[in-house]
């Protein structure tokens, strides 16, 4: 097996998550799916994709990191 660094699922680092594309794929979201484990409709994410956008891709940027 060849070491993590050299892995393609291990290089994260360079990946660039900006607020548009998270706030884009909040919005596209299916209303006709039901909840998940956290029990939040996919209605509620949606109408608050703007607010939700800059926070969640600021988690992802500093998982990366």
């Amino acid at each position: 097996m060849p070491p993590p660094s050299s892995n393609p699922a291990f290089e994260l680092g360079n990946q660039e998550v900006s607020c548009k594309q998270v706030y884009e794929l909040l919005k596209s979201l299916d209303l006709k799916t039901p909840s998940g484990p956290d029990h939040l409709p996919a209605e509620f994410i949606v109408a608050c994709a703007f607010e939700l956008s800059l926070p969640i891709s600021l988690l992802f940027k500093r998982s990366f990191n």
